[in-house]
Parts: structure tokens; C-alpha cells; sequence
């Protein structure tokens, strides 16, 4: 197998390992709000008056928040980590066999 197609392998590899954990990830958050919409909704019947219910939506407001943030972070650092990790280290390494292209100090003419 050639260097360019192992490397053009390597990076497919990392991108659909990185979209299956963001999915799974997805899917988690999507679990986690489910639960936690059943969750104040058993206990909206218990709001009896304004004050109550009025606290009650704000603790679901933030509970759901804080969901949220903690999965966007989760997300942000799935994608960063796997790019970076050995694959893409090696498939960039100068020795990794690809002809060098000359560089050139004009661009080249239209």
C-alpha cells in the first residue's frame, strides 16, 4: 500500500472515529434530557402556586443548562484530542515518504 493512500486511510479512520464518539455523545445528551424533562414533569403537579412553579422552572432551566455546557465541552474535547493523537502525527511526519514539492517564489502565471 502507498504512503499517500495509508495517510488518506489513517485520516479517514480518525475523522469517522471522531464522528462515531460525537454521535454517541449526541445521543447520550439527547438520553440525559429526555430523563430529565420526565423528571420535572412528574413534579410539575406539585407546584401548587407561582412562587413554586416559578422555582421549579428554574431549576429545570438550569439543570438543562448545565447539561448542555457539559456536553458541548465533552464534544469540543473529543474533537480536539483525536485529530492530534498518533494517525494524524504520523501522517504528517516529514518522513512519512511523500514527495517534496519545490516551492516557488511567484505564484504560478493564469
Amino acid at each position: 500500500m502507498s504512503t499517500i493512500m495509508r495517510m488518506g486511510r489513517d485520516l479517514f479512520d480518525l475523522n469517522a472515529n471522531t464522528l462515531r464518539c460525537v454521535i454517541e455523545q449526541h445521543a447520550e445528551s439527547f438520553r440525559k434530557l429526555t430523563e430529565v424533562n420526565q423528571s420535572f414533569f412528574s413534579r410539575l403537579p406539585e407546584a401548587r402556586d407561582l412562587p413554586s412553579l416559578v422555582s421549579l422552572l428554574q431549576e429545570c432551566g438550569e439543570t438543562v443548562w448545565n447539561g448542555a455546557q457539559r456536553a458541548l465541552r465533552a464534544r469540543s474535547l473529543a474533537i480536539k484530542r483525536r485529530p492530534s493523537q498518533r494517525a494524524a502525527a504520523h501522517a504528517f511526519a516529514p518522513d512519512a515518504g511523500l514527495p517534496a514539492r519545490p516551492v516557488s517564489a511567484a505564484p504560478p502565471a493564469r
